[in-house]
């Protein structure tokens, strides 16, 4: 009996040896090609570009594809094919690159800005979440130039691995204020949802020679990142050329316009996703404190629909008593305005949506509403409370 329990044990172990040596070479890490970053962008003759950044993690890498075309660069190989729609150019990339791809290591996804003028988004944005293996965490990016012109750019700012810089270079501007948190899943679940409109992040290369910075006319900008983002990005002089700030507006599934990084800021304090962030008053950079969640109430009943914001935050100035009154009607007025901004693109990407279809008991009433119409002659109203001065 003994002998026999020995034989069924060795054959059972066996077995596990077998399924565990049987998985194929094509699984081992060092035969598959992780995309870190992909990148897609319109041809002229209106095909789809999509542009592969993969870590060459045993050394070397291969070229291969009449319809696409590969180059090395230190520790990360670069691919480009292009197909007559988004799952033909998926294939060729399968077929160009020289090993099993693998798209669960997803960081980063960048669109051009021409490609989303271009093409319905939300068919676009479907296909992509629906690949195989695709991490749909991913962050997405809209870049006002070529993506893969954005993606040959990449390289890693601090350290070595471009996934850790990408990862912590984006945490960084969205605790800022000045870049939303757009991933993957939110913008396809947003694009197909009923509610309040999905942002990505909006990104740039700087001139490599620099072109210098033009006179400011007018008022003192509320944030030294208002404004168009490449004259922003004209006052900065650094070896890094990749840029995020900003966010691009999505509605119905097409792109809309864009939020500079002041708005963007307002935007993600309307959208509770600041704890602080930096208010320029009188030439005084003030910081501010979120104090709890800002209150949101919507009238449906009125006619147009009423909005009231609250906000409560406490400010930090060690040098003099800041003037509340002036601080409080400044950011009141930038708010305002980037609401209007948001009413005038047919958009509303602060979460306000949410709040109002809760007076409503079926899907089906809430839609024959049709809040985005309604949104676009709503009127707002907006309270700031600010809790004691530090001085």
């Amino acid at each position: 009996m003994r002998r026999i329990k020995r034989v069924l044990g060795g054959l059972l172990l066996l077995v596990i040896a077998i399924s565990l040596s049987g998985c194929g070479e094509s699984r081992q890490v060092e035969n598959q090609a992780y995309i870190l970053v992909m990148g897609l962008d319109l041809t002229d003759n209106g095909e789809i570009a999509i542009t592969a950044l993969s870590p060459k993690i045993s050394g070397g890498g291969d070229e291969s594809g009449s319809s696409g075309s590969g180059s090395e660069s230190g520790d990360y190989l670069h691919l480009s094919v292009r197909g007559e729609s988004y799952e033909r150019a998926l294939e060729r990339l399968n077929w160009a690159v020289p090993r099993t791809l693998n798209l669960s290591q997803l960081k980063l996804i960048v669109f051009s800005q021409d490609l989303v003028e271009r093409v319905n988004c939300n068919d676009l944005f479907q296909e992509i979440a629906k690949t195989e293996l695709l991490f749909t965490a991913a962050h997405v990016v809209v870049s006002e130039g070529k993506a893969q012109e954005f993606i040959d750019n990449l390289q890693p700012t601090v350290g070595t691995r471009l996934s850790t810089d990408i990862e912590a270079s984006i945490e960084h501007y969205v605790n800022y204020g000045i870049a939303p948190d757009s991933r993957l899943a939110t913008l396809y679940y947003q694009t197909e949802s009923v509610y309040s409109d999905p942002l990505a992040i909006y990104a740039m290369l700087s001139d490599e020679e620099g072109s210098g910075s033009g006179e400011e006319n007018g008022a003192q900008p509320a944030s030294a990142l208002s404004g168009p983002a490449e004259q922003v990005s004209q006052k900065l002089d650094s070896d890094i050329r990749t840029r995020y700030l900003g966010a691009a507006v999505f509605c119905d599934g097409e792109y809309c316009g864009l939020l500079d990084g002041g708005e963007t800021v307002l935007a993600n304090l309307l959208t509770d996703s600041l704890n602080l962030f930096w208010y320029t008053l009188e030439d005084e950079c003030i910081k501010l404190n979120t104090v709890g969640s800002p209150k949101i109430q919507v009238d449906t009943d009125a006619d147009p629909v009423k909005i009231d914001i609250s906000i409560q935050l406490s400010v930090s100035n060690q040098d003099q008593r800041m003037p509340v009154e002036k601080l409080r009607d400044s950011l009141k007025s930038d708010i305002e305005a980037l609401i209007a901004h948001a009413q005038q693109m047919g958009a509303e990407p602060f979460g306000f949506a949410e709040v109002a279809a809760r007076d409503f008991l079926t899907l089906d009433q809430w839609q024959k509403f049709d809040w985005r119409e309604k949104f676009r002659r709503a009127d707002v109203e907006i309270m700031l409370r600010f809790e004691q001065l530090n001085t």
